[in-house]
This record gives C-alpha cells, sequence and structure tokens, in this order.
C-alpha cells in the first residue's frame, strides 16, 4: 500500500502530514530536517515519539542510520548564539511556533478527513461496484469521519472490521448472494463488495461465512502473506504462511457480525462437527460444510500462530530484562493450539455480536456494502 502519512520530527512545523506537497513544504530549506513516510497513523505517531526535539547538532536515528541534526543558529556567542539571552528567548518563540504548528496540522488532518469522507462517500457512490449502496449509508458515511481503524490492546495491535452477507430472493431460484466488509473507512483500500460465486448455493449464510473467511485472510495479507490468497480465499491452505514467512505481526483482530448463525457455530457447534466428521446427531450432514471447514482451518491457524507470537514476544521480554540473548531459549518451547470454542480476547481472532440493522454504523456500511455484492452478479 502507498505510504500516506509523513512524519515530520524536524522541520518548519512538526506534526504528520497526509500528501509529501504537504510535507516537502515543512522540511525543504530547513538544516536538518527529519522526517520519514508511514504505511499507517501508529507509525508515524510512534516515529515523532521515538524522536523527540533534538538539540542542536546532535545525531538523530533514521531508518537504521544516523542522520545529524545540524544547528540553524550560529556558532558564534554574539547576536544571539548559543547560551546568549537572545538565542534563549530566539528558542522559546520558535518552540511556540513549533507547537502551535503541530497544533495547526492536526486541525488541518481533522478537516482533510471529513472532505476525504465526503468525496469517498461521492466516488464510492457513483463507482460501477458500488451503485447499490443505500443513500442512508452514505449519509451515515459523511457523518461517521473515518477512524484510524488499527488500535492498540495489551498485547500489541488490534483490527477491527464489520462483516456482513446478504441474499436477495433467498431460498428461491432467482436468489443472488453477496457478502462484504467495512474497516471503519471508505477510502480503506481493504473495504470489501462480492458476489457469491454462482457456482455455489445462492443463500445469506454463505454470504455471511465467505464474509469472516475474507476478513481473516485480509488479516493474513496485512501480515505479509501473498496479496492473490483473497481471490482463492474459500480454499487457500493456511499453513503455507508459517509465523517465521510473514513480515509483520498478526493482530488481534476484532470482527463484527449480525449472524449468530455464524458465531454460534465456531463457537458451540464446530468442535463437535470436527469429531463427528461434519455430521448432525441426525447423521444428515452439516450444511455448507465446505465453508466451515475452512473457517474453522483459518481460524485454528490464525490464533495458533498469533498465540506463538505472543510467546515469543514473552520470551523476548524477558531474556530483554535478565540481559541475556540466547536464540536457543527464544525458540518455542511448547506447542500452542487454539481452543475450539473459545472467543474472548485472548485469543487471535474474536468474533463480537451486533444486532443487524440497529443503527450501528459499520455494521450498516458492511450491510451496503453486501447487498452491492449480490448485485454484482453477471446477468
Amino acid at each position: 500500500m502507498k505510504s500516506s502519512f509523513y512524519a515530520v520530527a524536524v522541520g518548519k512545523a512538526r506534526g504528520i502530514y497526509s500528501t509529501w506537497a504537504q510535507c516537502a513544504e515543512q522540511v525543504t530549506g530547513y538544516p536538518g530536517s527529519v522526517y520519514k513516510s508511514f504505511r499507517t497513523l501508529d507509525e508515524a505517531r510512534g516515529f515523532l515519539a521515538a524522536h523527540p526535539l533534538p538539540t542542536p547538532g546532535s545525531a538523530v536515528s533514521v531508518g537504521g542510520g544516523s542522520i545529524c541534526a545540524a544547528s540553524p543558529y550560529p556558532s558564534s556567542r554574539e547576536n544571539g548564539a548559543p547560551g546568549s539571552i537572545a538565542f534563549k528567548r530566539k528558542l522559546d518563540r520558535e518552540m511556540s511556533d513549533i507547537l502551535a504548528g503541530e497544533e495547526l496540522a492536526g486541525r488541518q488532518a481533522q478537516r482533510r478527513r471529513a472532505d476525504d469522507t465526503h468525496s469517498a462517500a461521492q466516488s464510492l457512490a457513483s463507482s460501477s461496484t458500488s451503485t447499490s449502496i443505500s443513500a442512508a449509508a452514505l449519509s451515515a458515511a459523511a457523518a461517521h469521519p473515518p477512524d484510524t481503524n488499527t488500535a492498540t490492546s495489551s498485547s500489541g495491535a488490534c483490527e477491527v472490521v464489520y462483516v456482513d452477507g446478504a441474499c436477495s430472493h433467498n431460498g428461491t431460484s432467482q436468489a443472488r448472494a453477496g457478502y462484504g466488509g467495512y474497516y471503519g473507512s471508505l477510502s480503506d483500500p481493504r473495504n470489501f463488495s462480492c458476489p457469491v460465486p454462482l457456482t455455489e448455493s445462492q443463500t445469506n449464510n454463505r454470504g455471511e461465512l465467505r464474509a469472516v473467511i475474507h476478513a481473516i485472510v485480509q488479516s493474513f495479507v496485512d501480515a505479509g502473506a501473498p496479496a492473490d490468497a483473497l481471490e482463492e480465499a474459500h480454499r487457500v491452505d493456511p499453513s503455507a504462511w508459517p509465523l517465521r514467512d510473514l513480515a509483520r505481526p498478526l493482530p488481534h483482530l476484532i470482527i463484527y457480525t449480525d449472524s449468530r448463525y455464524v458465531i454460534d457455530g465456531l463457537t458451540r457447534h464446530a468442535k463437535m462437527w470436527v469429531q463427528n466428521g461434519f455430521a448432525l446427531s441426525t447423521k444428515k450432514p452439516v450444511r455448507n460444510q465446505d465453508l466451515w471447514k475452512q473457517l474453522i482451518r483459518l481460524r485454528d491457524h490464525y490464533n495458533t500462530q498469533y498465540a506463538r507470537q505472543q510467546y515469543c514476544q514473552r520470551q523476548r521480554a524477558h531474556q530483554w530484562r535478565n540481559g541475556r540473548n540466547d536464540e536457543a531459549e527464544s525458540a518455542e518451547s511448547v506447542r500452542h493450539t487454539c481452543h475450539n470454542t473459545r472467543n474472548d480476547k485472548s485469543e487471535g481472532i474474536e468474533l463480537i455480536h451486533v444486532r443487524g440493522h440497529s443503527k450501528v454504523h459499520g455494521n450498516e456500511m458492511a450491510d451496503s456494502l453486501a447487498v452491492s455484492g449480490s448485485r454484482r452478479h453477471s446477468p
């Protein structure tokens, strides 16, 4: 994904900017400027926190190297040089200007986000793939400025997505199903709106299952799995993505869904289905078992890899506190497996039920994207 946040640690106005032009305005011609581009707002904030305003001539670490923040002030003690009263007054004024600039940049960023939401809503409404998104949902989107959808939990990064399935004429031969997912902003490229293939049964439940499957695979892709995995999300083998091959940590993934069918299936029935070979107590086969098998496999692999990741982080932290750097001991000592029915903050994936059509913004947007997906079938 193209960098969209530019952190200026040292420049005319310290802050975070959303375009290179804005960043360049702050650093061009400024002696000893320090800046860097980032994919997420959290990374940009972390860069600023790690790079406080340097003293003149001090070395600042950027991108693994060291940059000397050259002093913009004269080395002599005459005419307001360091150590003089005039210099201190000048420094105080510049510090005030920097803080004011940062505050202004924050206000400008808020206005830009609101403008981006409005323009994105208009763009989404006019696009050929999203013309069926309801006017009410677009109006709601304009009233909800986009949020940074990556938060933090006690165990690290936390990603939130709303998913939904839809089906017109459900239960009839004219049924057409789709599914969608919403990541908190209309401009987020991960938002999806897809049809359930006509080679499959056209039901709302299959749309709900595919939506959750897509969200889990997307999280693997965000961590470094091949992007084309999304095209085969319903049958891709997650064992091809071991933790050591992922470029970034897996986040704690929170999936909001209004489907009790999906949540109850994973948390109450999945264990028994696996043990019984996906047969019900009536000896009849579990419906949609192809998608259920894939969802359970993805969920278990994600939770297992997430548990290993958390274990390794704790091991490294323990070694650091004890002043040790033993590679052999940093290896996992026990094999982690996920609990087939657990669904809480201790696992990599947490499913949360949200009541459908209850004016929850994220759910309404996911519903509109799912409906749009159901209308994208070729004639």
